[in-house]
């Protein structure tokens, strides 16, 4: 991700790698969490009042906004269950993208992110995103840019109005991928607004989502959140990370009772 200006300021206020990458994940700085109006957070507290007892969730609604938990908390958590190498699948050639096509319009509900070569300067060129992950119930699909002939089939997945994209910080995938791939994201599911209702002073990124939601430590480290995305071939851990970032917003999507508010495409 890593697109937004507030980013650069983040690291002139001598925040860490890891505190910019949560901040991306959530769409906004720290400090802007103030600005968060009252009466939509009581709204969005009461469509999760209208959740409880029919979805997967129980969760106990206060009037007293929350801390969100600690690192050190975080890392007491058992890990969480990611997938595993030999299910992520690696985009090659037109028929890979054809079967992970029919594999994502059968679920339509499916994690989204992408991922792009970190830049520190706002004079360096911002030529991301530079893969782009699909995750599914059972599996994650990359895919690599520069995408030669995968461009337009991969266009038809992103524009679709019929496949939902659950993520978090997704304005900041939105950026670049109509910037440098011309991209439109169409229908989403930002997570970071569905968990308002939670009443968390922050706003929640992956890591304190999977945390709070599944009561698990989604380890992400620094060394692979600014590695290199646009190498030619993506190490073991860079593949790991990349789809299980996707997969977990699926896995929190699926346990707050998946909320989409329409059966009507929200773009």
């Amino acid at each position: 991700m890593s697109d937004w200006e507030f980013l650069y300021e983040m690291r002139g206020r001598g925040y860490d790698a890891e505190e910019i990458a949560d901040a991306a994940g959530c769409g906004m700085a720290p400090w802007e969490n103030q600005h968060i109006e009252s009466q939509e957070i009581k709204a969005e507290c009461g469509s999760l009042v209208n959740l409880q007892g029919t979805q997967k969730i129980t969760v106990e609604i206060s009037n007293e906004r929350k801390d969100r938990p600690s690192k050190e908390q975080v890392a007491q958590l058992p890990p969480f269950d990611g997938l595993t190498l030999d299910r992520i699948f690696v985009v090659k050639n037109l028929s890979q993208l054809k079967a992970a096509s029919a594999a994502i319009h059968a679920e339509r509900f499916v994690g989204f992110d992408t991922e792009s070569k970190p830049t520190w300067s706002k004079d360096e060129p911002r030529t991301g995103p530079h893969i782009i992950q699909f995750a599914l119930s059972d599996r994650a699909y990359i895919v690599q840019v520069p995408l030669g002939v995968l461009a337009e089939p991969l266009r038809a997945i992103i524009e679709s109005e019929n496949i939902v994209k659950i993520g978090f910080g997704l304005n900041s995938d939105r950026g670049p991928l109509f910037r440098n791939l011309g991209f439109r994201l169409k229908t989403t599911v930002e997570l970071s607004h569905s968990l308002r209702a939670l009443r968390y002073k922050q706003r929640l990124g992956v890591n304190a989502a999977v945390a709070i939601v599944l009561g698990k430590n989604l380890h992400k480290p620094k060394s692979i959140t600014t590695s290199n995305w646009a190498l030619p071939k993506l190490s073991a851990r860079q593949l790991e990370y990349a789809a299980n970032d996707a997969f977990a917003a699926l896995k929190v999507f699926r346990a707050i009772g998946s909320p989409y508010a329409s059966a009507y495409p929200v773009l």
